[in-house]
């Protein structure tokens, strides 16, 4: 566009140029003016046309500098603002993460051990396996006092068993793994079974052996019976979803929607049994020695 404005202002002087000659000419033919007088005259009259022209021009131009300016000026403003607000983000997800993090340690914390004669080591899952993922490693091992087949929950419930056992980590095996097995007892009726994971591609468990006659429904709370030497009695493992009878007819089986969400879990309460108080032979048997 410039270069356009350019030749029309060229071609508009040489008209300009001729007929100031031309006006000379007739100047020196008739008027008989100075001729420098004229020729002031003449060229402030024809060459103001000129001057708005280029005026224009150039203000044009420096228009376009100043709107490249301000364009290149906020865009370093718009990468600023977003990195700002980037970094804001990151500070804001930092912040909840950490939070969390404090009211789930919180709550452990609170939650003492409600279980006569075991004591609570709280534990961080570090890792899970991606080819046993119905397992998890803790940063706790022999060093914290844990031993294999220590029974291990969250305040929401039981969610395994310790199953390796090393100076410094130990390995969870979960509810869901097909290898595992508690006793259950329904709160509602009383009625015992055994509860067994399906795989780590199911999210219920399966509670097998349930007596024929047991009023068993959905909605109801199974916890640990405690028969056996591994989990106590009374931690929450999961809820009645659906009730059936076995294929041999002989006992119901109950499918269990379980209590604690075990992919999410970030700490965990590993229960460690503590040693009974000694039984005191020296009484005082009113002899003297």
């Amino acid at each position: 566009m410039l270069f356009h404005n350019w030749r029309k202002t060229i071609s508009f002087l040489a008209v300009l140029i001729l007929i100031l000659l031309a006006l000379t000419w007739t100047n020196l033919r008739f008027n008989r003016q100075p001729l420098l007088v004229f020729l002031q005259n003449s060229a402030r009259d024809l060459l103001a046309p000129i001057q708005n022209q280029i005026e224009s021009s150039f203000t044009w131009l420096q228009e376009g500098i100043t709107s490249l300016q301000e364009l290149g000026n906020l865009r370093q403003d718009n990468l600023r603002l977003k990195q700002e607000n980037d970094a804001l983000l990151e500070l804001a997800l930092n912040y909840k993460a950490a939070q969390e993090e404090i009211d789930r340690l919180r709550e452990l914390l609170e939650y003492k051990s409600d279980i006569a004669n075991f004591a609570v080591v709280t534990a961080r899952i570090i890792s899970w396996p991606s080819t046993w993922p119905s397992r998890s490693m803790l940063n706790v091992g022999s060093r914290n006092g844990i031993l294999i087949d220590m029974p291990v929950r969250t305040p929401r419930g039981l969610i395994g068993r310790i199953v390796q056992v090393s100076a410094s980590s130990s390995e969870l095996m979960l509810l869901n793994d097909t290898s595992s097995g508690v006793g259950g007892r329904n709160l509602s009726d009383g009625s015992l079974g055994i509860v067994r994971g399906q795989g780590s591609q199911n999210p219920h468990l399966k509670m097998i052996n349930i007596s024929l006659d047991a009023d068993i429904r959905p909605g109801d709370s199974i916890v640990t019976s405690g028969l056996g030497d591994t989990f106590p009695e009374g931690i929450l493992i999961g809820t009645v979803v659906s009730v059936d009878n076995d294929p041999s007819g002989q006992h119901k089986t109950a499918i269990l929607q379980m209590a604690v969400d075990i992919y999410r879990l970030h700490e965990v309460q590993v229960l460690l049994p503590m040693p009974e108080d000694p039984i005191d032979d020296n009484t005082d048997s009113g002899v003297d020695p």
